[in-house]
Parts: C-alpha cells; sequence; structure tokens
C-alpha cells in the first residue's frame, strides 16, 4: 500500500545519503593522505562512471544516460569538474558536519535565485523557512569560522571555508541551469556525465603524478568515493520513484548526524554545540519548504 510505499523509499533516501556520506569520508581520507586533488578527481570520477554505466547496462536501460542537449549536459558537468577539485579541499580541510551545513545552504539559495530568476513562484511560508534556514546556517558556522580549536583540528580552516563558497555557488549555479534548460535531461545523464568528464580532462594526471608512491588504501578511498556516490544516487533514485520529494529530502539531513558519527570515530572532530542547534534549524526549514511544496504541488493537481 501507500504507507508501504513510502517508507521503503524512505528507507532508501536513508541509505542513498549515507552513501554519500561515506563518499565524503572516504574522500576526506584520501585529500588528508595528502593525494592529488586532479588525481582524486580522475580516479573517484572514473569509478563513478563504470558504476553508473555496470547499473543501467544490468537493468537493460542503458539510453537514459544519453543526453537530450549535449551543451547543456557540457555545462553542467564542467561546472562538475570544477566542482571535483575545490570539493574535496573542502571536506579535507574542514570537519564533515562543517562541510555539510554549508551544503545545506544549497536548496535554500536554489529556491531562492530560482524565484529571482527563473520567475518561480513560492508561497509566503517557504520564503520565511528560507530566511529561518539562513538564520540556522550563521548560527552553526559563525562560531567554527571563529574556533581556534577548529582550526587546530581540521586543517586550513581559512582555504576550507573558500573552497566550500565556491562549491556550494558552482553546485546552485550547476542547478539553476538544469532547471533552466534541463527539464528533459535525465537525472541517469547528468550524473553519469558529471563523473565520466573527469576521465579524458584529467588524464594526463596519470603521466605527471608519481602513481608508485601513492599508498594502495588511497587507490581504494578514490575508487570507493565513485562508486559509493553511484550506489547513493540509484537508491535516491528508487527512493523518488517510491514516495514524494515531502517524504524523502528531509533525510537529507542525517548527512549531519552521520558526519559526526563518522568524524568522531575516525578523526575525533567533536562539534561544537552550535553546529548541532544550528543543523536542527536548517533541517526544521528544509522540511517545511519540502512540505509546502507538496502541499502547492497538491493544491493544483
Amino acid at each position: 500500500d501507500m504507507n508501504s510505499a513510502y517508507l521503503r523509499g524512505a528507507f532508501m533516501a536513508f541509505l542513498g545519503f549515507t552513501a554519500f556520506a561515506l563518499s565524503d569520508v572516504v574522500m576526506k581520507l584520501a585529500g588528508m593522505d595528502g593525494v592529488p586533488i586532479a588525481l582524486i578527481a580522475f580516479i573517484s570520477g572514473l569509478g563513478g562512471s563504470l558504476a553508473l554505466a555496470l547499473y543501467t547496462a544490468t537493468t537493460k536501460n542503458i539510453s537514459v544516460l544519453m543526453p537530450h542537449s549535449w551543451r547543456v549536459i557540457g555545462i553542467i558537468a564542467l561546472l562538475f569538474l570544477a566542482m571535483s577539485f575545490v570539493g574535496p579541499i573542502a571536506f579535507t580541510h574542514l570537519p564533515l558536519t562543517t562541510a555539510y551545513i554549508g551544503y545545506f545552504c544549497s536548496p535554500f539559495l536554489i529556491t531562492l535565485f530560482g524565484s529571482f530568476l527563473l520567475k518561480e513562484k513560492y508561497s509566503r511560508k517557504q520564503m520565511i523557512a528560507i530566511l529561518i534556514g539562513f538564520g540556522g546556517v550563521t548560527l552553526a558556522l559563525f562560531p567554527e569560522i571563529t574556533s581556534p580549536t577548529a582550526q587546530n583540528s581540521a586543517g586550513n580552516v581559512s582555504l576550507g571555508f573558500i573552497c566550500l563558497t565556491a562549491a556550494v555557488s558552482i553546485y546552485v549555479t550547476a542547478m539553476l541551469l538544469l532547471r533552466a534548460y534541463g527539464a528533459k535531461e535525465t537525472p541517469e545523464s547528468v550524473s553519469f556525465f558529471s563523473h565520466f568528464i573527469r576521465v579524458p580532462f584529467l588524464l594526463p594526471i596519470l603521466f605527471i603524478t608519481p602513481l608508485s608512491e601513492i599508498a594502495l588504501s588511497s587507490y581504494i578511498y578514490m575508487a570507493l568515493m565513485g562508486v559509493l556516490g553511484a550506489v547513493g544516487f540509484v537508491f535516491m533514485s528508487r527512493a523518488y520513484q517510491l514516495a514524494p520529494v515531502a517524504v524523502t529530502s528531509p533525510l537529507h539531513y542525517t548527512q549531519l548526524i552521520s558526519g559526526a558519527v563518522f568524524g568522531y570515530l575516525i578523526w575525533n572532530d567533536v562539534p561544537s554545540y552550535w553546529v548541532f542547534i544550528g543543523g536542527a534549524i536548517i533541517a526544521i526549514s528544509g522540511i517545511m519548504v519540502a512540505r509546502e511544496a507538496q502541499r502547492l504541488e497538491q493544491s493544483k493537481s
């Protein structure tokens, strides 16, 4: 029945976001091993694109990888190529929970800019929820930026925040372009080419980097990063088939919890209580936005 499908969808979403969190963990491990960022991007892109190609081939649905517009997919893939450089730097130099707080700005920024640039209409409740969400981000991140403890434990925090800002900006730009011009593109196509574009562009790194000097564990981390990203995508695709966005999207914020758990277990990172207070506010505002969008959609039908 519907309730059972919703529960399965929610569980799939939880698995998907957990896979994404694990992908970020191994990305951070590779970055902290001193592996060149270009090599991380190349191997994770190769692993992710191969995993997606294999998945669509086994489901006999490989045609979904073909873009409707090569121009749209090409521009978005190039944006994600740039993001594959700044993202690992942000996660390497910031605690996982801090990086996630920054990334949680994305849905609010997409909604806000969508209202002004794409003339998308949102209710007053949604706009209030967005403002509340930004308040939560400010509350969570300000102590982290100014905390000497965070700077000593995570690395170059200033560089981390610069790259986090760049990564969020690139992601928001890509999603706005996708909303404006890529309505006919499949999620599989966007994800595949966003991974695959790293392979030809970054192939020269194999001839520049002394590959024999890199530990086997780092290669495993990089390959897992791409594969886990693809696995997360598969789970999320299934989740959206089983349940509405209002049910699945709020589970995005479980990454804050999983990030805190992984960060503590692996790096002994202990987020300040402001992170959890701000994270709770962000989660509540995100749920408000999703549920209001669901309500408006139902009222149209």
